[in-house]
């Protein structure tokens, strides 16, 4: 990434709102939501990335709107290897698609809160937006984590995990981590040492799996695996219960989930 990537700034104020058409639709009818994925890294962060499906968090219980049908999964989520291929990472989510509105119209829908985490898209947009909820800094870096960590696919219990899933979140943590570290593409970065900036995100953190997985990437500049995930589930599994005997329940993975992008330099 150079310097034109970190200083993008976000479509205008009236062009974010017409996006925001469906968020908007389904706060009229009483259902809370969270602005997630590329709108949010856009909108709220300032990262130069092109917006597709808009996705969406709403609460599990009302997830059955009228105004909206089931489509197929995204397929840039879909598993790409193994016996998982052609899943979806959020099996217990819908895709949804407008009655209305063409499958290539960009206005489209994907499938929460604690007081602190969240906060609201006004100003600049117009007050219709107010019930909107974007999560703050620290509040996306521990949910992007929290699926790598606690996929809905399985970890602990599943021969293999979803990497497209596990690929696709690392990118938007790695977006997150470069737009406020703003790394220099042409300095090497340090291993077994943290940057100033990198501490102060480190410290920020809520959750001790975010902490972990995070300051694990910045220490050894690479993507964690699904193995060190693994171990680290099954350290803590142990403390909580003294005297448990842990057998490995997950073989090795056919393809390598380095593949994806590095948590920490998502430099180009």
């Amino acid at each position: 990434m150079d310097e034109e990537f970190y200083e993008y700034r976000p479509p205008a104020p009236e062009v974010q709102h017409n996006r925001l058409v469906a968020l908007r639709q389904l706060n009229s009818r009483g259902i809370p939501t969270i602005l997630w994925g590329e709108d949010a890294l856009c909108y709220v962060y300032s990262v130069a990335t092109a917006l597709f499906d808009q996705q969406i968090i709403i609460p599990d219980d009302l997830r059955a709107v009228n105004s909206y049908i089931p489509t197929t999964p995204a397929p840039d989520y879909a598993e790409c290897y193994g016996p998982n291929k052609g899943s979806s990472p959020f099996p217990g989510s819908i895709r949804l698609c407008h009655l209305d509105i063409p499958e290539s119209d960009p206005y489209r829908l994907d499938p929460i809160p604690a007081k602190g985490r969240f906060q609201s898209l006004l100003p600049p947009l117009h007050s219709s937006n107010a019930d909107i909820l974007i999560p703050k800094y620290h509040t996306f870096l521990e949910g992007l984590t929290h699926f790598i960590m606690n996929p809905p696919t399985g970890l602990l219990d599943v021969p293999v995990p979803h990497i497209i899933g596990k690929m696709k979140h690392n990118i938007f943590i790695g977006y997150l981590i470069s737009w406020r570290v703003r790394y220099d593409p042409e300095v090497e970065l340090p291993t077994h040492q943290l940057l100033p900036e990198e501490g102060k995100i480190l410290d920020e953190l809520q959750t001790d799996e975010a902490h972990w997985y995070l300051h694990t990437a910045f220490w050894g500049r690479g993507t964690v695996t699904f193995e060190e995930m693994i171990e680290y589930k099954r350290q803590k599994l142990a403390d909580k219960t003294p005297g448990l005997v842990l057998r490995n329940i997950v073989s090795s993975t056919t393809t390598d989930d380095r593949t994806s992008l590095p948590v920490v330099d998502a430099r180009g």
